[in-house]
């Protein structure tokens, strides 16, 4: 493994190779990553090691397995990249995105919004969230996620209303929302400015 480093770039001793620590540990190593500089350029390795014991117990090899997740690992650094873009834009726009699945009255919103609006985000469900929503307002934005939720894959709503934040102060909300499956799911997902 020359030319090797941590998944962080670090590089890697070689009594920090896998096989070598279970020899000396007599411990597992299960899935660590690693870049090993190839000819071909950078290759992400997964490098699992299981001991080897005699029948008195003490550890005589080790079994290393390499597995190449390169593809998996740069489209999870894209992902990751597209996301802190979006998260930048939306951020600079004063916009955030949210999703919510109704069947487990659970959710979520960009880390933005909190500090958009001035909520904690220790709230669960739609009910601790409309607690937030202005008293005038709640009735009229309810029945808006519940004629979506009863509504066809693809339904869209938009709705204008008032939320309250933790400093008191009330601040005007613009939603617009879909119903979609996702994996058998039905979800809304929506953007809040």
């Amino acid at each position: 493994m020359q030319n090797c480093a941590k998944e962080r770039g670090q590089p890697l001793q070689k009594s920090h190779f896998p096989s070598r620590r279970v020899l000396a540990t007599g411990e597992p190593e299960r899935g660590q990553i690693y870049a090993l500089m190839a000819r071909d350029g950078r290759r992400w390795i997964r490098v699992a090691a299981q001991p080897v014991r005699a029948t008195g117990g003490h550890v005589t090899g080790s079994v290393t397995s390499f597995t190449d997740v390169t593809e998996r690992v740069q489209a999870q650094t894209a992902l990751r990249e597209s996301a802190a873009r979006l998260d930048l834009a939306l951020g600079a726009a004063r916009m955030g995105v949210w999703e919510y699945e109704p069947a487990s009255d659970e959710g979520w919103w960009s880390p933005n919004l909190f500090e958009i609006f001035d909520m904690s985000d220790e709230q669960q469900g739609l009910g601790a969230f409309l607690e937030h929503v202005h008293v005038d307002d709640r009735d009229g934005l309810r029945k808006v996620v519940d004629a979506t939720i009863a509504g066809e894959d693809g339904c869209t709503f938009e709705k204008e209303f008032r939320v309250i934040g933790r400093d008191g102060v009330t601040r005007w909300a613009r939603t617009q929302g879909r119903l979609t499956w996702i994996t058998n799911i039905k979800k809304y997902i929506g953007l809040v400015r």
